[in-house]
């Protein structure tokens, strides 16, 4: 069960460090012109840091300050990388389509769907660990 939760917690990270370059990238973004995409915007990431402290209070014996702390660390360190390598891997694509300025066609990355499926896969370990 130990490795359901690192896992689980990899993902977690995975989904915020999406949900930050999204944010980054497409500022101007569709879903932000209204209320449901500016909260599911906003509390994606925040759940997904909760059960990332969640899941760090279950692999650690420790208090749930330390826990917090190293879970701070561990969003600014490190969901960045693995948001990087897994988009990179696994992430979401969309269609192809033609760019003027790379010649060609090319798919982009869809970083926001990205988050939503790392948090539900995260969250589907994280109730089958406990």
């Amino acid at each position: 069960m130990l490795y359901l939760q690192i896992i689980s917690s990899l993902l977690f990270l995975i989904s915020i460090g999406s949900m930050r370059i999204h944010r980054k990238t497409n500022g101007d973004a569709m879903i932000e012109n209204y209320i449901g995409g500016k909260l599911l915007l906003s509390a994606l990431p925040l759940f997904s840091f909760v059960m990332l402290l969640l899941n760090l209070n279950n692999i650690n014996n420790i208090k749930w300050y330390w826990n917090f702390g190293i879970a701070i660390l561990l969003t600014l360190l490190l969901s960045g990388l693995f948001t990087i390598f897994y988009s990179s891997l696994l992430g979401y694509k969309s269609k192809p389509s033609i760019s003027i300025i790379q010649g060609g066609y090319v798919r982009h990355s869809l970083h926001i769907i990205d988050a939503i499926i790392t948090f539900i896969v995260g969250l589907i370990l994280f109730i089958i660990s406990n």
